[in-house]
C-alpha cells in the first residue's frame, strides 16, 4: 500500500550504497544533534528512547542507516510479540542527506522485520490530522500516509487498546 513517491525514494536510497544495520542508544544520542530534528525536540526523543530501553531492552530496536561509515538516519522501534505489533518511537535524518531517502530504507527493514517476526500491526505514532489546526506535525503525519498509514482519531489521548479474543 506504499505511494509511488515512497516507492521511488526506496529506489533512490538502495541504489545510494547506503547499509543497514541494529545500532545503540548512545549512537542514538551522539547523532541526533546533527538532525533534521529541531534542537528543542532532540532532547524529548532522547528522553522518550531512554525510557523505553530503560523499561524493556529487549524489546527496543535501533536501526541504523550509514553511508560511507556516517550515521545518516535512525529509526527506534519498540516490539510488543504478544500484541503482534511495533510502534514507531523516535527517528531521524541528518540534515544534508534528504535526497539518500535513508528514513525510508530504515522503514522498508521495519516493514520487513516486522513481517518476518509474524507481526500484523505496525503504528507510527502520533499524526494529526488531515486538516489540522496548525502548522505543527503537518510535514511528518503527510509522510507517514505513504507507507500506508490509517490516520485514526483517538480523543482525548494517543493510546488505544488492541483486544483479540480468541474462542
Amino acid at each position: 500500500e506504499w505511494s509511488s513517491h515512497a516507492g521511488r525514494h526506496l529506489k533512490i536510497f538502495k541504489k545510494s550504497g547506503a547499509t543497514l544495520r541494529l545500532g545503540t542508544v548512545e549512537e542514538f544520542e551522539k547523532n541526533i544533534v546533527a538532525s533534521h530534528v529541531p534542537p528543542r525536540l532532540q532532547k524529548v526523543f532522547v528522553d522518550e528512547v531512554r525510557r523505553h530501553v530503560a523499561t524493556h531492552p529487549e524489546t527496543v530496536e535501533i536501526l541504523i542507516a550509514e553511508n560511507s561509515g556516517d550515521v545518516i538516519a535512525c529509526f527506534v522501534a519498540g516490539n510488543i510479540d504478544e500484541a503482534c505489533g511495533s510502534y514507531y518511537i523516535a527517528g531521524f535524518f541528518k540534515c544534508g542527506t534528504e535526497k539518500l531517502h535513508a528514513k525510508v530504507g530504515l522503514i522498508d527493514w521495519w516493514f520487513a522485520r516486522s513481517t518476518a517476526r509474524g507481526y500484523t500491526t505496525l503504528n507510527f505514532g502520533h499524526i494529526v490530522g488531515p486538516r489540522a489546526r496548525c502548522e505543527s506535525g503537518i510535514g511528518y503525519s503527510n509522510f507517514k500516509t505513504h507507507f500506508g498509514a490509517r490516520r485514526v482519531w483517538w480523543p482525548r489521548n494517543f493510546w488505544r487498546g488492541k483486544f483479540n479474543w480468541k474462542i
